[in-house]
């Protein structure tokens, strides 16, 4: 995910009428059109009443430029009239964000407190792993265990909804196995 934060100085008074015409006018008609555009966030400074800070996120790099080939000058002139000098930008990768459609910077992995790892944008991860490790350790029980899989082989040709139940089990770890599944133990 790539981002460019355009810092805008305005002339006296012109702050919120420059807000106002990149949200009305150059977000819908040039900006959300563009291709790979994910999102705008447009700030209006409480401390300087002539500054206006947007971020603009692009899925990478690449699009960004290619808006910026066409883009960028169509809302700055857009804007011609409210700015006090050219708008200022610079470029980031973006390391976290709580919004989903704003992905992190990918394989940045972050440890918790706890010791538990979670995505650059908080998602936890280890639920990715149990679930490989729970897949991985019960196909290994059942495959050891010939009878069992047997049984579970057979009760999935006689009602193939039972491949189903089979799946969650293992999936949620409680694997596969006559003692799980009452219904195929043997007398």
């Amino acid at each position: 995910m790539f981002c460019h934060i355009i810092e805008l100085t305005t002339k006296p008074g012109q702050a919120r009428r420059a807000v106002d015409i990149i949200g009305n006018q150059a977000i819908p008609s040039v900006i959300q059109p563009a291709e790979g555009f994910v999102d705008e966030i447009v700030l209006l400074s409480q401390s300087d009443p002539n500054h206006v800070t947007a971020f603009s996120f692009w899925e990478n790099k690449d699009y960004s430029d290619k808006f910026d080939a066409y883009g960028f000058d169509a809302v700055t002139v857009m804007l011609q009239e409210t700015l006090a000098v050219p708008p200022e930008r610079r470029p980031f990768d973006v390391g976290v964000s709580t919004n989903p459609k704003i992905q992190g910077v990918a394989g940045m992995l972050v440890r918790r407190a706890d010791g538990s790892m979670a995505g650059a944008s908080g998602q936890d991860l280890n639920g990715i792993t149990d679930l490989a490790a729970n897949m991985f350790g019960g196909m290994i029980a059942m495959m050891t265990n010939p009878t069992e899989m047997l049984l579970e082989m057979t009760s999935m040709f006689t009602n193939p909804a039972d491949m189903i139940d089979l799946t969650r089990r293992l999936i949620s770890g409680k694997g596969p196995g006559i003692e799980h599944r009452p219904d195929l133990k043997t007398q």
